[in-house]
């Protein structure tokens, strides 16, 4: 054998490898492969993964813990904080109902000009005009939020969805009154209509449990905001 550019020559020709580079395994011994790393994702992307994630968890479980969303979605508890600090699921809780603002402000441009509605006598064209916004409401906001967001058990795990609920109906009460300073500015007006929306939250998820028709929940909508409109609102003057 001789030497050729630091690989041996056999007398037949073949090269074959130095002793170095020669891998020793024992016969039939199996490689190990890495373990599947996470797919990197841009920080909004990674945000709406978890997101979506935390609502099919609570969904299944509304006593889920910020420990069974990071397993669901495949990353670890101290990146969901990183990314909604705070403690808990509450973050994400608000996060995911401050995501309803859009559907909500949407809804109540479906009613028209609201000074008009809340100054029109007519009782049948403003009927129409709620009944109108009840259905975007019914379809964009009920038949799309995570049950444990509305109706009586809705909060979960610690978190206050109640109070961000709340936040959001006065968001919505801001809009609607803010051209009628006199109820704009009352605490009785937005307290009473802060009951309306979970007296309508409360519908919705009896609509959501089969216990009321789709018809029947649209039909005790409007009758509560109408109620609201020409029963409530007049007495507190």
């Amino acid at each position: 054998m001789r030497c050729t550019h630091g690989r041996w020559r056999s007398q037949c020709g073949r090269v074959r490898r130095p002793i170095s580079n020669i891998c020793f395994m024992s016969k039939g011994a199996a490689t190990k492969s890495k373990p599947p790393t996470r797919r990197a994702l841009p920080r909004d992307a990674r945000e709406t993964e978890i997101i979506l994630t935390a609502i099919k968890v609570l969904n299944k479980d509304p006593n889920s813990s910020i420990d069974d969303i990071a397993e669901a979605a495949g990353v670890t508890r101290q990146l969901v904080s990183l990314y909604f600090p705070g403690g808990g699921v509450q973050p994400i809780v608000d996060r995911i109902v401050s995501n309803t603002v859009p559907i909500l402000i949407s809804a109540l441009d479906a009613m028209g000009d609201a000074g008009d509605l809340l100054t029109n006598k007519d009782e049948d064209a403003v009927r129409e005009r709620i009944t109108f916004g009840m259905e975007a409401y019914l379809t964009y906001m009920i038949e799309r939020t995570p049950l444990w967001m509305i109706g009586p058990a809705r909060d979960v795990g610690g978190a206050n969805v109640a109070a961000a609920m709340d936040e959001l109906h006065d968001v919505a009460f801001d809009k609607l009154f803010s051209s009628t300073p006199r109820w704009a500015k009352s605490t009785v007006a937005r307290e009473t209509y802060r009951i309306q929306c979970y007296a309508i939250e409360l519908l919705g998820s009896r609509y959501r449990a089969g216990a009321l028709t789709r018809d029947e929940c649209l039909a005790a909508m409007v009758e509560t905001l109408m109620a609201y409109r020409f029963r409530i609102l007049p007495s507190i003057g």
